[in-house]
Order: C-alpha cells, then sequence, then structure tokens
C-alpha cells in the first residue's frame, strides 16, 4: 500500500477508534476521563453529560469525535446542522460549568500552605507510574519522556511534555506514528501528526495541570489512563498497511 492510500486508510481507523472508545467510555460511565477531572474542560464535560437527557449522550459524544475529525469523515457521516449545535452548546456548556463548579483544589497559590509543583519531581513521579506498562524512557530531555514502541515496520513514539508555560506547571500527552519507509510530511493528515486521544474523541486535549504538588500524583495517574486507551491497540490500528 502506497503512503497515499496509508494515510487516507489510518486517518479513517483512528477516526473509528475515536468513536469505538467514547462508546465504550460512555457505557462503563466514563471511567478513564473521570481518572482526568482535575483538568478543568474534562471535569466540565463529564457534569454537561449528567445534564444532557440519557436518550441524546451517546449522540452528542459522537457528534464531538466527528467534530475534531472533520477532515476524516466522508459522506455516509457527514457533519451537519446539529452537529453544529452540539459544538456551540458544547462550548456555552464550558464556561458556564467553569464559572459555576467549585475552584479546582488546590490550585490559589495565595493559600496558607500552598505547595508548588516541582517539575522534575513531576517527571520522576509520571516516569514511575508508567513503568510497568510502557518501561524505562527511551530518551529523556530535560523537560520531556519519551517512550518508543514498534511493531512490524512501524514506530509509535510516545511523548510526554512536562513545561512551565507562564509560570504555571502542565504535562502533555500525545503520539508520533509513522513507517519507516514514508517521507516525512508536516501534513496534519499525515502519519507524523500528533495524536491525542481525547483530542480525537472531541474533548480536550491530554494536557493536565503541575499547579500544586498534589497534582503531580494526580497527573501521573491522567497520563497513565490516555497511554493506556491507545498504546495497546496501535498494533491492530495499523494491521495490514504495511
Amino acid at each position: 500500500m502506497n503512503q497515499e492510500k496509508a494515510e487516507k486508510e489510518l486517518n479513517w481507523r483512528l477516526y473509528q477508534w475515536a468513536k469505538e472508545s467514547i462508546k465504550k467510555e460512555f457505557a462503563a460511565d466514563f471511567p478513564i476521563l473521570s481518572k482526568c477531572k482535575h483538568e478543568r474542560r474534562i471535569l466540565c464535560f463529564l457534569e454537561w453529560m449528567k445534564d444532557i437527557p440519557k436518550d441524546q449522550r451517546i449522540a452528542t459524544c459522537l457528534s464531538l469525535v466527528k467534530r475534531n475529525n472533520k477532515h476524516v469523515i466522508n459522506d455516509e457521516d457527514v457533519w451537519n446542522s446539529s452537529d453544529s449545535e452540539i459544538e456551540e452548546a458544547y462550548g456555552i456548556a464550558y464556561w458556564r460549568y467553569h464559572e459555576t463548579l467549585p475552584p479546582t483544589p488546590n490550585t490559589d497559590r495565595l493559600a496558607p500552605g500552598f505547595a508548588k509543583a516541582d517539575l522534575k519531581r513531576a517527571r520522576e513521579t509520571i516516569a514511575k507510574e508508567l513503568e510497568s506498562f510502557l518501561g524505562q524512557p527511551s530518551k529523556q530531555p530535560q523537560r520531556s519522556l519519551w517512550y518508543i514502541k514498534t511493531h512490524e515496520n512501524w514506530t509509535l513514539k510516545t511523548v510526554l511534555d512536562i513545561r512551565s508555560p507562564y509560570g504555571s506547571g502542565q504535562v502533555e500527552c500525545y503520539h508520533f506514528l509513522w513507517r519507516s519507509d514514508f517521507e516525512y510530511d508536516t501534513k496534519p493528515d499525515s502519519l507524523h501528526r500528533k495524536i491525542d486521544p481525547i483530542a480525537s474523541m472531541g474533548i480536550w486535549i491530554s494536557r493536565f495541570p503541575l499547579l500544586s504538588a498534589s497534582h503531580e500524583r494526580l497527573s501521573a495517574q491522567s497520563v497513565r489512563a490516555v497511554t493506556e486507551m491507545f498504546v495497546p491497540v496501535f498494533p491492530k490500528i495499523i494491521a495490514g498497511l504495511n
């Protein structure tokens, strides 16, 4: 299979995987996303789901998946006016819940006893959390952890970026997937694009706060939950694309 056909097929499979993933999450009452709800937008999504009529929830979730895969959907799965309404409703809901839900714990730097997250310690905590699942990092740049998995002539690179933009610590988790004989391409739908499981479901980015010391463990648990969604299934996703 040549590169163009493989890219098109892979992106379609990733879209199907995202749909199946959100269906499983919905059926089990969002167990993985619930491990990530110290990220405020994910918390707002989960609270929004509770207020949507039960018979509309799965259709709403699938519409959000479609929103983040508009470059993939075909004539049988076209973006329509109801999808646009759901997209708008989600944006409004986020700000409503963001304003009305209690503040995220341990984010007030002026509170007595506030302990700021230590990014070096956070990286060590994340690496230890992932060790039984991903093993030792393949590379450890100053502010990142990289894990490399290969299957046949495919490579999956899992990246954890741990940084402090604007003084607020955070860890972001994503993957790159490529075949060894393909030319590098930076197009959004190329095989080298970022693959973010939560973003693929149209909810938010797999980016978790590291403001206080208590967030170090929470972020490590969130990162593990997200990576466990994708890393074990990637050989199945690429099956037959050699």
